[in-house]
């Protein structure tokens, strides 16, 4: 068994693969197992990890390969990927970002000292809003989980190591999900952890998109943060997280509008209920220009009100 299990779930990023994978093979935790999953990706892909892979004899024989006949999207494959790693701790990678050469060396010292369920560590973003490094606070499971829908702390999984018993237990995750799939495993996943440990370091380097927000947004994608959220209210109990579940779900109506234009019909029955409403004026987060920018439009806002209203009935 090896201490730690590294996942990648690989589709369509040949331009950035070889800078991760250089990473994850450069590493100074020599006991390690990597798990590929080529969800049928369209490009060369997995044929520069292989050639990559020439360089790093030694790790040879800790790569496992997984390839999907054809493309069966993110949930299916980060399931693959947990399904085949043997490690003492598991941890995702994203193949478009990369990992300081210490990572898992710093992170697997940190989990043994502590006995922790989940080690998780700050971040170095890049992209397309500047370039910068983001410190986390030391938090027990429940404060991350508010933290995660608050936006205090990365709900993603490449930054945070998993005891094998609870990475590898069955969690929730149905196949149309595609948005936030990290999150969710991770909120499932803290139900069940007692210790968790900050490695006050930045490890890992988030590479951002450097497409607009805008061009994310769609009838789709706000869908499938509904099913997220509709999960998060029958998996989380509300005397503990109503106000984080509220806010977060008020700022996804938000960001709809903003970015996505005027919802669905669909978009309606999802979101029917008075307590989404975007009049809620107490209500404020971090970008408060945009609850400011869609309350401007008074007849707008009342128009969706009165058809979030007619949902109810």
């Amino acid at each position: 068994m090896s201490k730690v299990s590294v996942c990648i779930a690989v589709y369509n990023v040949e331009k950035y693969i070889e800078q991760c994978v250089r990473s994850l093979f450069g590493q100074t935790l020599d006991d390690l197992e990597y798990i590929f999953v080529d969800d049928a990706s369209p490009d060369a892909s997995i044929d520069v990890m292989l050639r990559v892979l020439e360089e790093y004899p030694h790790r040879r024989n800790q790569v496992k390969l997984i390839r999907h006949e054809h493309n069966q999207g993110v949930a299916a494959t980060r399931k693959d990927a947990i399904a085949a790693a043997t490690g003492e701790y598991i941890i995702h990678c994203d193949p478009d970002d990369w990992v300081e050469l210490d990572m898992y060396e710093k992170l697997y010292k940190k989990a043994v000292e502590n006995n922790a369920d989940m080690v998780y560590c700050n971040i170095k973003s890049f992209g397309w809003s500047g370039d910068h490094v983001t410190n986390y606070p030391h938090l027990d499971a429940k404060e991350i989980i508010k933290a995660f829908f608050t936006g205090d702390v990365h709900g993603g999984l490449w930054n945070k190591l998993w005891k094998r018993e609870i990475a590898a237990s069955t969690f929730d995750l149905p196949d149309d999900i595609f948005l936030c799939e990290d999150m969710r495993i991770n909120i499932q996943y803290l139900q069940k952890a007692s210790v968790c440990v900050l490695e006050n370091a930045a490890l890992y380097c988030y590479r951002k998109s450097d497409s607009g927000i805008s061009s994310h947004v769609n009838s789709r994608t706000v869908a499938c943060q509904v099913k997220n959220i509709l999960f998060y209210e029958k998996l989380l109990d509300k005397k503990i997280f109503k106000r984080e579940l509220d806010n977060f779900k008020r700022e996804i109506l938000l960001y709809s509008i903003i970015w996505g234009g005027i919802p669905t019909s669909e978009w309606y029955h999802l979101w029917g209920s008075a307590k989404f409403g975007m009049l809620t004026a107490s209500y404020s987060f971090k970008q408060k220009g945009i609850f400011y920018l869609a309350c401007m439009n008074y007849p707008f806002a009342q128009w969706l009100w009165r058809k979030i209203r007619e949902c109810k009935k």
